[in-house]
């Protein structure tokens, strides 16, 4: 039986998608921008797409450990079908409406497409990648997800213990990486698991303690907005270029493009949620 929708999940979702396309829109029309430096610069350094990315990594931590219940490691392979069936079909089909929607002719070699077809192309050292450059968090959501059942496991048993360690794990992983110039690798900072395993695992931990607002989204208008939110995350990229002859314009193709996802997705998932029930 699922749980109700948790109000705090949606909206962080809604925020989050909201930071990130304006992060983007202002980068590539080259605006001035608002930047933030908290505790150490260079090390914990947000902008307004990084810390919509935050959100959404603390909202998924979060919906994760209120939805989610692995008892026993049979249940990690059932998890682990979930999560990639999450992912995977909406964002593959994204990168033919990314394709469709290109002002480029596209060449890809193999590379490009193992980078594509994996969504770990930060990993294979092109942060921006072949098609779209909002596709590097497809290798951070998938990593967070592998090791989300040892988290699940860590803060069922020393929770407090647990959100001190990752917030170490992650302070000293970005500082290393600074230091040592990031290891010739592009913006490690943002994609390398262990430098955002603890927004991920704050939202974990929060619903672990019982400390969260427990207020039920009643509101059929923030849910949909909420279920658009990965959606729009994965085909705003290519839509941006639609702002410049109207802003009104793009919020409406964009929406109409995520709804379209969206829906194409949920049948897809149905259709895979029907097959496993009878096996």
């Amino acid at each position: 039986m699922a749980k109700e929708r948790l109000l705090f999940i949606d909206l962080l979702k809604l925020i989050g998608i909201i930071l990130v396309v304006w992060e983007h829109i202002v980068a590539t029309y080259q605006w001035k921008n608002f930047l933030f430096y908290i505790i150490i610069p260079k090390v914990i350094f947000l902008d307004m797409g990084v810390l919509g990315v935050a959100l959404f990594l603390f909202a998924s931590g979060a919906s994760l450990a209120q939805n989610t219940k692995i008892n026993n490691i049979g249940d990690i392979p059932k998890f682990y079908i979930k999560r990639f069936l999450r992912i995977y079909p909406a964002y593959w089909t994204a990168i033919i409406l990314c394709i469709v929607f290109s002002s480029t002719l596209l060449q890809f070699n193999f590379r490009n497409c193992i980078e594509l077809i994996t969504g770990f192309q930060a990993y294979l050292a092109d942060f921006n990648g072949p098609l779209n450059y909002a596709f590097w968090f497809i290798g951070l959501i998938i990593c967070l997800y592998l090791i989300y059942p040892i988290l699940d496991y860590l803060f069922k048993r020393k929770p407090h213990l647990t959100i001190i360690s990752l917030f170490f794990i992650s302070l000293f992983s970005r500082i290393i990486f600074n230091e040592f110039n990031n290891f010739g690798m592009d913006r490690p900072v943002e994609w390398f698991p262990l430098c955002r395993v603890f927004e991920f695992g704050l939202g974990i931990y929060i619903i672990k303690i019982d400390f969260y607002p427990h207020i039920v989204n009643q509101s059929a208008l923030i849910r949909w907005l909420g279920n658009l939110s990965f959606y729009a995350y994965l085909i705003h990229v290519p839509l941006i270029k639609y702002w410049v002859y109207n802003p009104f314009f793009f919020v409406i193709i964009l929406m109409l493009f995520a709804s379209m996802l969206y829906s194409f997705d949920m049948q897809i998932k149905k259709y895979y949620s029907t097959q496993l029930a009878k096996h």
